[in-house]
């Protein structure tokens, strides 16, 4: 764990046990993409502990940091936080 927060790869492995589900091929082929889109996005990049908690439907929500818009998902990331802090 880097400064305090999890990697990507350690959120969702965390999330996978938390869940209790076995990977499927297309569940990882969708988690690695998201993972290397958060990776190179440093505006996403910072809020990767909220992107990758614990969010039901697991895969939709991974198609959505795959496809979604930068700015939206950022947005989105930034209310958690702001709601977690109050």
């Amino acid at each position: 764990m880097a400064d305090g927060y999890m990697t990507a790869v350690e959120s969702a492995n965390a999330a996978k046990l938390a869940r209790n589900l076995p990977p499927t091929s297309e569940w990882d082929m969708l988690f690695e993409k998201a993972a290397d889109r958060v990776g190179r996005s440093p505006r996403m990049r910072k809020y990767r502990d909220i992107i990758f908690g614990d969010w039901s439907p697991w895969p939709d929500h991974l198609r959505w940091v795959i496809r979604g818009k930068v700015s939206e998902i950022v947005d989105w990331a930034e209310q958690i936080r702001r709601d977690s802090d109050e």
